[in-house]
């Protein structure tokens, strides 16, 4: 692999560079794609000073690379096999052995350099222009004249001086320009912004005449509306089934650990659930999410209905209340509380059963209830739908990944070809996919990689 970090040891600036295949993106499903077919003809143009950032990222520094439940995980695990690369799997989540994502970025950079591709650091893709207007073209009339308005006639210069043939796509930064037969755009989305994915694949794709569906952060923390520092919640962790509403209906269903923290909601289950937090065409990320509700069943190992057998005999034998006197024996608010936090000992963190005592209270005072039995399912209600309502999630620099992309009914999903501009192929999260938490992100970067280097291999 031959690197050019600082952009002089190799070329002059403003200097023309042809190669048959430019991928933009060094991440996940650029580098799987040049570890594949990559060759001395093949560029890697990254617009940061270092391959596979999100990479080294994933997995809290661990790299979950795929998983066993996706059908195709194996054609995954088989390529990097034979670069040297071995796996194990924890629930289905598969990681390097090592359980190190520098390893995997190693693995591929050897692959790269074993291939002599080469790549060029820090360079920012700024225009990309389609060269000739014709498939069948004849001479220079077929070049788009895009060519003629936007860019310096430097670039007329350098298509004279080759075959047009050759020639398919300007690729122009602000140090230079470069030429192309194949282009592929593995830019990534927008997600993890401060790792140099700020979306400019999809003005690339969208210039180049692709739909992009609309872009939301996900794979994130939710804000809500209720304020968690003063709930006294911050920090707190519970196991938990969570259910997603949208006017009432329901969206998804999530289980797993849950993280109450300053600004709403966090943990694996808050992360796949964002998936489905999809925003009206009327309403932005600022609005759109009003009609949504998350409601928390804080006890899931236990029914409605067993829980209420527990705690009536708990009131009964243990704190020695009768239905006939039940209502008489409460005095006050205070004593109120004290027995809803007696009965979910143990079921939950204690302040999280502090917040279920103050909601039983009100819900007391609100609705005048009197007797045992509904004092009961008031407080299994309170702790079986716990409700909390989202105002946003956490924005990109947060977000895991990015809902929205590229069209699909524009692509050749078997070679990720491009329907609208030949030579043109698209790999990675700039597509509109997006997957739950356990290595379905990046098996589709890799998946995508893979189908780009087998199309490229039949040309």
């Amino acid at each position: 692999m031959k690197m050019n970090k600082d952009n002089k040891k190799k070329y002059n600036e403003n200097q023309s560079i042809f190669k048959e295949t430019i991928i933009v993106g060094g991440g996940a499903s650029g580098l799987m794609l040049a570890s594949q077919v990559g060759n001395e003809n093949t560029l890697i143009l990254e617009k940061r000073d270092k391959l596979g950032s999100k990479i080294l990222a994933s997995g809290n520094g661990r790299c979950n690379l795929t998983n066993l439940e996706i059908s195709n995980s194996d054609e995954i695990l088989e390529a990097f096999q034979n670069m040297g690369l071995f796996t194990k799997d924890i629930n289905s989540w598969v990681y390097p052995l090592s359980e190190d994502a520098k390893d995997v970025v190693r693995i591929l950079k050897y692959k790269l350099e074993q291939n002599g591709v080469e790549v060029e650091f820090n360079e920012a893709v700024e225009k990309i222009i389609v060269v000739k207007q014709a498939e069948n073209f004849r001479d220079m009339e077929d070049i788009n004249p895009q060519i003629l308005k936007d860019v310096t006639s430097q670039c007329v210069k350098d298509i004279n001086s080759q075959t047009l043939k050759d020639i398919n796509f300007l690729v122009a930064t602000d140090k230079k320009n470069f030429y192309c037969k194949t282009l592929v755009l593995a830019t990534g989305g927008k997600s993890m912004s401060k790792l140099g994915t700020t979306g400019d694949g999809y003005k690339f794709a969208r210039n180049l005449g692709h739909s992009i569906k609309p872009l939301i952060p996900v794979l994130t923390a939710i804000e809500t509306k209720e304020d968690m520092e003063k709930l006294s919640l911050i920090g707190i962790r519970q196991k938990v089934k969570v259910d997603l509403r949208y006017k009432a209906d329901l969206v998804a269903s999530e289980s797993g650990e849950i993280q109450f923290t300053k600004y709403g909601l966090s943990g694996i289950c808050i992360f796949n659930i964002s998936r489905y937090m999809m925003l009206p065409k009327d309403k932005n990320l600022k609005n759109g999410f009003d009609d949504y509700e998350i409601s928390i069943d804080l006890i899931p190992e236990f029914t409605f209905d067993k829980l209420y057998d527990i705690f009536d005999k708990r009131l009964s034998d243990d704190l020695i209340y009768k239905d006939e006197t039940w209502s008489s024996q409460i005095n006050d608010c205070k004593e109120i509380e004290n027995i809803v936090q007696r009965l979910l000992c143990s079921f939950m963190k204690f302040d999280i059963a502090v917040q279920i005592s103050k909601k039983v209270i009100k819900d007391i005072v609100d609705n005048r209830i009197v007797s045992k039995a509904d004092f009961i399912n008031l407080i299994i209600a309170n702790a079986k739908e716990f409700i909390l309502n989202p105002k946003g999630v956490k924005g990109w620099e947060f977000a895991q990944v990015t809902k929205g992309g590229v069209s699909l009914d524009e692509i050749n999903l078997e070679a990720m070809q491009s329907k609208i501009v030949p030579n043109l192929y698209f790999a990675g999260e700039i597509i509109d996919f997006d997957g739950a938490c356990g290595g379905y992100n990046l098996h589709n970067a890799w998946d995508t990689g893979l189908k780009v280097a087998k199309a490229l291999k039949q040309i």
